[in-house]
């Protein structure tokens, strides 16, 4: 009972706010607390951030623990985790509004503070310990009705976020917008500013640095302003994040459908699917993956105190949609996946935030759950969602051995079987608690020599040469992206990198042609077919067709657009729910896998980068 009462009633708020869920001011005031404003009791400490990336052996130490678990993709990071990477491990931490901290191999990273002022600014505080690291940290835009309110109560210079890194003796502190790298070696430590500026402190002395420059200082040494200088050596892992910078830029410009408030996750959606408008007017998003795909069947569930049942998903882009609005079944088109916010254009985000949203099961020695249904209205049209609907259900129940949650083991598709719901008892949360949890051998992060790869520039002075992954999208394959990069469009540096895997909506259609359109036939077995298309234009199959046509789906335009793509079924901007306005992209073909190779247009506003 008291974890499905946590699940119901935690609600995390991060349209266009600091998160933070109502839970904690229940909870206070059930026990007659009430923090004074101006104190440190007034900071929560319940938001939550994404582990994005994982490439490689990287651990976690959640909060008091003494053991480490493994790092999963999606897990949710909150104050006090510690992060680290083994040897040629490599991982990325995205923040609510896109900001990242992207961790290299055996390197070591405290979240320290991860809370709210009493004015609802972000206090994002990191303890650097161990390697090398790269902080991209973006001012939080503030909304005119934020702006109004702090005119009126002259809160205007405490409202800004604080983002704060602390490596050896010193303080780095974020001016503004800046991305910036720090090495610790020994007892040395290295700061280079690629954007904007930052202010590095100690105790009793700092210096600011700007855009170019580098700031090489042995702990508890004096002058540290003199030891600060231009000239910049990028190296392999400078490289990759500059590449991660440029696919998350290229993907705001690329998005049919733009968030608003938390845009954490939100890219992947572009990255590894299509928004999508059904003959009967639901409008949603539908991911590449195999005929008879379904949601909740490729992750892990993990307990989480103050939260309940976490559902860590193993699909690069399932932060948002597991977490955030609900997923709906068509019999012809299989599922997809729908916002949680309608009915306005450019009203789309993760309004709330939930550890999972699921009914659970259970039967003699199994446990299962199944995708909480959205409420049926007008087609189209559903209403706006306040909470988890409790809607009667009516779909199969994604069933496992009880062992398999309990013991944290990874749910795959292969190992799931689909019940019918009737029948099923149905439960408040499992009626157990998980197994202990499995501590590696170990530490991963031990302070030994990195490795200068191939080719590589010589090391820096007193700091080794840092290694970075071998693929910029998670889960990606590095000869595809290198094809994908050589491709003109890519070469220009005009368009995102996308995973098509060549099937989409359940795998019933096949993905080819440009970005915005479907081209293949229904009911094809799915997969990767590994063939390229080039300039000549699309490959196979005749184009579904739009919406007017009344018998098949209806793409959304990529480029913030409303007019569709220059061919063929892409139809126009997603029933009048994409923003912005522009003329979508213009292609002269593609292949499995690639983008378009024309520019992608200038409609459509936004980007976190």
């Amino acid at each position: 009972m008291r974890c499905d009462r946590l699940r119901r009633v935690l609600v995390v708020l991060v349209a266009g706010l600091p998160i933070l869920p109502a839970t904690l001011f229940i909870q206070q005031k059930a026990l007659g607390y009430h923090p004074p404003a101006d104190t440190e009791a007034a900071k929560s400490h319940a938001r939550v951030v994404r582990l994005s990336y994982v490439s490689g052996t990287v651990t976690v130490r959640r909060p008091g623990g003494a053991e480490e678990e493994k790092a999963l993709l999606n897990m949710p990071i909150q104050e006090g985790f510690e992060l680290s990477t083994a040897g040629s491990s490599y991982a990325e931490v995205e923040f609510e509004n896109g900001s990242t901290a992207r961790v290299g191999e055996l390197s070591k990273l405290l979240f320290d503070q991860l809370a709210l002022d009493a004015n609802g600014n972000k206090l994002n505080g990191m303890t650097f310990e161990q390697g090398y690291a790269t902080f991209n940290f973006i001012p939080e835009r503030r909304s005119a009705k934020q702006n109004e309110r702090d005119s009126a109560t002259r809160l205007q210079a405490d409202n800004q976020d604080l983002y704060r890194v602390k490596i050896s003796d010193a303080s780095v502190k974020a001016d503004g917008k800046c991305e910036f790298r720090t090495d610790l070696a020994q007892e040395a430590y290295r700061v280079e500013v690629f954007k904007g500026s930052v202010e590095v402190a100690t105790d009793n002395q700092s210096t600011k640095l700007g855009e170019g420059k580098v700031l090489e200082q042995k702990t508890g040494s004096p002058l540290m302003a003199s030891n600060a200088r231009k000239g910049i050596v990028k190296d392999a892992w400078d490289q990759w994040t500059e590449a991660r910078d440029r696919q998350a830029q290229l993907t705001v410009k690329d998005e049919a459908v733009h968030p608003t408030g938390a845009s954490y996750g939100w890219s992947d959606l572009n990255t590894y699917g299509e928004w999508i408008t059904l003959p009967s007017g639901r409008f949603g998003w539908s991911p590449y993956a195999l005929a008879g795909w379904s949601p909740y069947t490729y992750g892990t569930w993990a307990l989480y105190p103050g939260m309940g049942w976490v559902w860590v998903s193993a699909d690069p882009w399932g932060w948002v949609t597991d977490h955030c609005g609900l997923w709906d079944f068509d019999p012809t088109f299989g599922w997809f996946w729908m916002n949680p916010i309608f009915g306005m254009n450019t009203m789309f985000g993760c309004g709330f935030w939930y550890p999972s949203l699921v009914n659970w099961y259970s039967g003699p020695g199994w446990i299962g759950w199944q995708p909480i249904p959205p409420p049926r209205h007008s087609p189209g049209r559903p209403r706006p969602i306040s909470g988890p609907p409790q809607g009667r259900p009516t779909r199969e129940i994604i069933k496992v051995p009880a062992t398999v949650v309990q013991n944290r083991q990874m749910v795959t598709p292969q190992m799931v079987d689909h019940i019918p719901a009737k029948g099923a008892t149905k439960i408040e949360e499992p009626p157990f608690e998980p197994s202990p949890r499995a501590v590696p051998e170990g530490n991963p992060a031990v302070a030994t020599a990195t490795r200068s790869p191939a080719g590589s520039v010589a090391p820096r002075p007193g700091f080794t040469h840092a290694t970075a992954p071998t693929t910029i999208l998670m889960g990606g394959d590095a000869a595809m992206e290198s094809e994908l990069l050589a491709h003109h469009g890519l070469r220009a540096n005009r368009e995102p990198l996308r995973a098509a895997h060549g099937t989409t909506l359940g795998g019933r259609y096949q993905v080819y042609g440009s970005a915005g359109e479907f081209r293949g036939s229904a009911a094809t077995s799915g997969g990767r077919t590994g063939r390229m298309g080039g300039a000549g234009g699309p490959i196979g199959g005749p184009v579904i067709p739009g919406r007017s046509g009344g018998s098949g789906p209806t793409v959304a335009s990529h480029g913030s657009s409303g007019g569709g793509s220059s061919r063929g079924g892409g139809g126009g901007g997603a029933s009048g729910y994409s923003g912005g306005g522009g003329g979508g992209v213009h292609s002269s073909g593609g292949g499995v896998g690639t983008v378009s190779s024309g520019g992608v247009s200038a409609g459509g506003g936004g980007g976190h980068h």
